[in-house]
């Protein structure tokens, strides 16, 4: 009984550790913002609201597309130095980019520009009300559709919490058609 013990332990622990973690190694990260009014004041421009809310449909210029942030009216945060292995990892090891999870439209209020050496690699646009992303650019990920659980949203909040110093609320953002002229 005992040998049997045993195998089953070591199996586990041979099984937990399987998952190897990965980590893309930015070294630098520049976060984009927009507000709800400022977003409303650029609705009725197609470019603008491929940016805000398409999904895996419009071309993005990886080189250009700071600029076309600023133009629309997005606010540039660069990201401290020690928030960046942080958030690298979450990129990393807790999105699953393969599928969009959530039937909400998203409303991409967050967009991260991850670069190495000054060069943009990938682009990240996030919804956080529906935990929605749309990726762009070389990005390595560890996730699978199986890791997918209940704490997989609250990894998001983890992120917020990362990038804005404060906890997400859903009052932080709302649908910007809904703002009274």
């Amino acid at each position: 009984m005992n040998r049997i013990s045993i195998i089953i332990i070591v199996f586990f622990i041979f099984y937990s550790c399987n998952k190897k973690t990965i980590v893309n190694n930015y070294d630098e990260i520049n976060y984009y913002k927009i507000d709800n009014k400022t977003a409303y004041k650029y609705d009725s421009i197609k470019r603008f609201n491929e940016i805000f809310m398409g999904v895996y449909g419009h071309k993005i210029d990886i080189d250009n597309f700071e600029n076309e942030l600023l133009k629309f009216g997005y606010k540039k945060n660069e990201v401290e130095k020690e928030k960046i292995i942080k958030i690298d990892s979450f990129i990393s090891n807790n999105i699953f980019y393969d599928s969009h999870l959530t039937a909400c439209v998203p409303f991409y209020h967050d967009i991260l520009i991850l670069k190495k050496k000054r060069k943009t690699i990938g682009i990240l646009k996030v919804c956080f009300d529906c935990a929605m992303i749309d990726k762009y650019g070389e990005i390595k990920t560890s996730f699978k559709d199986s890791d997918i659980n209940d704490e997989y949203f609250s990894n998001f909040k983890n992120l917020y919490f990362i990038l804005n110093n404060k906890e997400y609320t859903r009052e932080a953002y709302f649908n910007p058609r809904d703002t009274i002229k």
